[in-house]
């Protein structure tokens, strides 16, 4: 028995969240004295642990970050990190520190604003940025048959030992979109490609709670790729992944159903296998992927975030 019945479910499940304020527990997050644009939406929670560190002003409305923004933040979260427990509610999403940071876009969508720390974006409610690769194989019909899988690291920080799709990045800071796929394919899977060898086919936005990240609000840049008879194939190489596995679309399609893939790359399978006609528009499934939870903050442009080179 399937624990979806069906992909409406499963797609509601990892994105259905309150919308941003005024309508949920959170205060924007602001830069300077004056700017009303939010980059983020700060849980009630961790608001308290913000007050009182240096160039960080909480207000009853508002918590605003003085100049220099990035050093003053990463300045608050270092602070901060020194007291985080695994076990702690609200500052546990710290103790996995990556030492990696985000891009905090401003309201142009093209200007970097502020960099944030990977493991506090949930904290903070910023954009957390992704690059997905689903590779895929036809038969002797030309028909998509089946799509590479892989098998998580049984030692990764989140979703240890869960599938994902073929390839999958965060996308860093002073990075682009194009450029983190194709470093990430090298690094997971062996796989040495050039640009013109993936095909972008857009972005997911998504807003889900996750225990070990807090509120993610993610931006995933898609991509495809189909492999050829005679190309080559994935291989694990830094760790990050155990196996990869030549997977049938009904298995695919089963194995998603059983939540088995970690929230982000299911939910780029969902929507790749529904572009391909692979399955059914069934109780408003495509409008249920396109609809904007993320309102209120500004999205980057596809050449701003370098989708295509």
């Amino acid at each position: 028995m399937p624990k979806f019945e069906s992909f409406v479910e499963l797609v509601e499940k990892h994105i259905t969240l309150p919308a941003p304020p005024p309508e949920s527990p959170a205060r924007p997050l602001l830069l300077g004295s004056f700017s009303n644009v939010p980059v983020g939406y700060v849980r009630h929670a961790f608001v308290k642990y913000l007050d009182g560190q240096h160039g960080i002003t909480v207000f009853t409305d508002c918590v605003r970050i003085s100049e220099p923004y990035t050093e003053t933040l990463a300045k608050a979260l270092e602070n901060l990190r020194a007291k985080a427990t695994k076990s702690d509610p609200v500052l546990g999403p710290l103790v996995g520190w990556r030492g990696e940071r985000y891009p905090v876009f401003g309201e142009d969508g093209v200007t970097v604003v502020m960099e944030c720390e990977r493991s506090a974006a949930g904290l903070l409610g910023v954009k957390a940025y992704g690059c997905h690769l689903n590779g895929y194989i036809r038969d002797g019909d030309g028909k998509i048959a089946e799509m590479w899988v892989a098998r998580r690291s049984k030692k990764k920080q989140t979703f240890p030992g869960m599938l994902d799709n073929l390839v999958a990045g965060a996308l860093r800071a002073g990075t682009t979109a194009m450029s983190t796929m194709l470093a990430e394919c090298r690094e997971e899977a062996s796989l040495d490609l050039k640009a013109e060898d993936l095909q972008f086919s857009g972005h997911l936005g998504f807003f889900s709670d996750f225990v070990s990240e807090g509120w993610v609000l993610g931006i995933e840049y898609c991509y495809e790729w189909e492999f050829k008879a005679d190309g080559p194939t994935p291989q694990p190489c830094d760790g990050e992944v155990d196996e990869f596995y030549r997977m049938p679309i009904s298995e695919v399609i089963e194995r998603l159903l059983d939540d088995e893939f970690t929230p982000s790359c299911g939910l780029t399978i969902v929507d790749f296998l529904l572009r391909k006609g692979l399955i059914s528009d069934e109780g408003g499934l495509a409008p249920l992927l396109q609809r904007d939870r993320l309102a209120g903050i500004a999205l980057p442009s596809y050449s701003a975030i370098g989708c295509y080179s």
